[in-house]
């Protein structure tokens, strides 16, 4: 039997830690680029272990995605832990009966379409979610919701490698179980369980340029906030509400939505008030500097940003209480492209580029590396600086596109960088490359799409 062991691209090869998800880059190891994921756990590691038939690995690499104990992941998949040890460990023949594959993967979640790898042999074929065949009707168990909250921990991490855009579908999906199961049970967690996925559904369609799906996720999932009766989830909810709408205020230049963005961070930073989390304080002071950057407030910005720098100089490393992922990378990088954000809407271009760049050296990930250089570039481009905008673009934006990170929102404002440069050396180029990149996308046609992604999730439950 092959041995497939948890992947390590996503630590730079250092072991992984119990519960980190498995990440996109270990697909571009030898230059290739993943099938887009239909499930929230796809990887290349499972679809590898698929297609050499390794039905043991594929249930061990499965509980090691989401971090579960054999206890908890047995009683997902409704079996007792005993048989789950001896599948996992290849000594039962009955775990190469289709039928406990079958059981298997709807007990997970796991879309019929992902087993094409294993029918077929090959890890990079992919099936269609309408092949789907739906998931197993279960009980709402203390186990499930756990299964269910490391699914949504993992969105969050993979999204870090592999952009909002790509995840959208599994989260989609994941939404779709959750607000079946909360339908035919009575179960106190299930409110809060869908609430975090639909919340990290919401960012997921805002970074796949679809606001119209952003808002009402948001929404929804401020809904569920209240019903769940949970102070710091009510806040996650009016954070990202909060982000929607100053969105909105940029692209149309309003100062409604703007208005709307500052209210809700001041209620977030009243529900917080008791919350001794630095991280949470420093997320909320962000979002209020970046309303009153909006609305012209140059004070109430100024202090904001210093408020929420001193939060971030709170945070203890060696402190144990554990964080939601939502929370768990609100960083430098944040702040600084925040407050470049807040100096270019002031009009301190200048002190807008210099930030950028600051928040370009401290991005962890390619996601924030992505999205960061290309608010860089839009900086540049407004300053006059095409020659600048387009060999960031072309330098630090595009590779990371290349490499695995999908955004809607970095290709629209990279067609603006490319229709503001004209004919300087390199425009030509990324016009070319910006063009292909979109062709990769499912569902969006053209430059300027805002709800490309929908028309990718027609076959998704939402």
């Amino acid at each position: 039997m092959t041995e497939v062991r948890p992947c390590l691209a996503c630590r730079a090869g250092q072991p992984r830690r119990r519960g980190d998800p498995l990440c996109p880059p270990c697909a571009n190891a030898a230059g290739e680029v993943a099938p887009s994921p239909l499930w929230v756990l796809d990887s290349p590691l499972l679809r590898r272990a698929m297609a050499e038939v390794n039905v043991p690995a594929v249930v061990a690499v499965v509980r090691a995605a989401c971090g579960l104990s054999q206890r908890d992941m047995a009683e997902v998949a409704g079996w007792t832990p005993a048989v789950l040890s001896y599948y996992e460990r290849g000594k039962r023949d009955a775990v190469f009966d289709v039928r406990i594959v079958l059981k298997f993967a709807d007990a997970v979640g796991m879309p019929r379409a992902t087993l094409v790898a294993l029918v077929l042999g090959d890890p990079d074929v992919t099936g269609s979610p309408a092949l789907d065949g739906g998931t197993a009707r279960r009980t709402v168990t203390a186990s499930l919701l756990r299964y269910w909250r490391a699914c949504t921990d993992a969105l969050h991490e993979r999204d870090r490698h592999a952009g909002g855009t790509t995840m959208l579908g599994p989260a989609m999906l994941l939404r779709g179980q959750a607000a079946e199961a909360i339908r035919r049970a009575d179960c106190a967690g299930l409110p809060a369980a869908e609430a975090e996925i639909t919340l990290y559904a919401s960012q997921a369609a805002l970074d796949a340029g679809d606001l119209i799906l952003a808002r009402s996720l948001a929404g929804s999932a401020q809904d569920l906030a209240r019903d769940a009766g949970d102070p710091v989830l009510a806040v996650h909810a009016m954070l990202v509400l909060s982000q929607i709408r100053a969105v909105i205020a940029r692209k149309e230049a309003s100062r409604e939505p703007a208005r709307q963005a500052l209210l809700l961070a001041r209620a977030a930073a009243g529900e917080a008030r008791y919350e001794p989390v630095p991280q949470l304080h420093a997320l909320i002071a962000i979002r209020h500097a970046q309303a009153a950057a909006l609305l012209g407030e140059e004070p109430v910005f100024d202090a904001a940003i210093t408020r929420a720098r001193r939060e971030l100089g709170r945070v203890r490393l060696d402190d144990t209480v554990p964080l939601p992922a939502w929370l768990r990378h609100v960083g430098e990088a944040e702040l600084c492209s925040a407050e470049a954000a807040g100096a270019h809407d002031l009009a301190r271009t200048d002190r807008a580029v210099a930030l950028y760049r600051n928040a370009l050296d401290a991005a962890d990930c390619p996601r924030d590396h992505a999205l960061i250089a290309t608010e860089l570039a839009c900086a540049l481009i407004r300053d006059g600086d095409s020659v600048g905008a387009v060999a960031i673009a072309l330098d630090r934006v595009v590779p990371a596109l290349e490499s695995g990170v999908t955004s809607v929102r970095c290709l629209d404002q990279l067609h603006q960088v490319a229709a503001g440069a004209g004919a300087v050396r390199g425009a030509l180029e990324l016009r070319e490359k910006i063009d292909h990149l979109r062709r990769s996308v499912p569902g969006l046609p053209g430059p300027g799409t805002p709800a490309g992604a929908r028309a990718a999730l027609a076959s998704v439950p939402a």
